[in-house]
């Protein structure tokens, strides 16, 4: 047995230590459901393993944990609402399970207002509240004539209906079409004035093909100026005279042509001869 009076040394100090650093605790880890309390030496003191609890989705019928959707529902509803369902009732809604109306539409006696037409005024709801019967005045205010409207054909002048007339002219005038003007026209480069839509171009001052066909009109060849006819001929007929009649001043080959009256011997015939070189000889002799 120790003495009461007896010192702590150090080398009892540090055995001292040592047994407290088995017995105090130093640190504590979780691994799981189990928990470990170690000494500051690192010495287990104790373990204790946590019994295993499993939480479920809350229900209609039982406590439990929320869900995300649930919350999100939850947040979406606004503090003391109410209830709300939809009715089989037309015009009501269920709050909290009870019917409530929210609609009545207005009654009227069936049959208070005539068939007909009617000016008719409503409420907020766009309800028709009064109907009052219109009368021919009210159709006039509008600017509607009271009696028929008559038209009469129009004018130059003034808007009307198109006669049956007019509307056959305009069907005889093609899509685009325009108004045929002559501004300008010429006979043989000069000018002739333009009154109207027509042109009378007087070419009397100008020979007509009949007038030069009939001017001189070959009837052939003659033997002789005897055998010339008298009868039966015309202004402008020509024979040629084979032989040479100088009675009548005619040469060989000369044409004549009836004037009207008698023939008239045309220009002579003319024979063109060659000058010889003795000719051109004799000039400078």
């Amino acid at each position: 047995m120790s003495a009461l009076n007896a010192f702590l040394d150090k080398q009892g100090l540090t055995h001292y230590d040592s047994k407290l650093k088995t017995v105090v605790a130093g640190s504590m880890t979780i691994e799981g459901r189990t928990i470990t309390l170690k000494s500051v030496s690192g010495a287990t003191i104790a373990t204790v393993t946590m019994p295993q609890t499993i939480y479920e989705l809350a229900t209609a019928q039982k406590d439990g944990l929320m869900s995300k959707e649930d919350f999100a529902k939850l947040q979406g509803i606004a503090a003391q609402a109410t209830k709300v369902e939809n009715s089989e009732t037309n015009g009501n809604i269920q709050i909290n399970d009870v019917e409530t109306p929210v609609y009545v539409h207005p009654t009227v006696t069936a049959g208070s207002l005539a068939s007909g037409l009617y000016k008719i005024t409503t409420d907020g709801n766009g309800h028709v509240t009064l109907g009052t019967k219109v009368v021919k005045g009210d159709i006039t205010a509008l600017g509607i004539p009271a009696q028929d409207t008559t038209y009469g054909p129009a004018t130059a002048d003034a808007a009307g209906l198109m006669s049956a007339a007019d509307f056959t002219k305009l069907q005889g005038v093609a899509v685009g079409a325009q108004v045929n003007v002559l501004e300008k026209v010429s006979v043989n480069g000069g000018a002739l004035p333009v009154s109207s839509k027509g042109v009378n171009i007087d070419l009397t001052p100008y020979a007509l093909k009949t007038d030069i066909a009939s001017a001189v009109n070959y009837r052939g060849s003659v033997e002789n100026y005897a055998a010339l006819p008298t009868e039966g001929v015309k202004a402008g007929d020509m024979y040629n005279v084979e032989t040479a009649d100088p009675a009548h001043q005619i040469d060989a080959g000369m044409n004549v042509v009836w004037n009207g009256e008698s023939w008239d011997a045309m220009a002579p015939m003319i024979t063109m001869t060659g000058i010889t070189n003795e000719e051109i000889d004799a000039l400078f002799a």
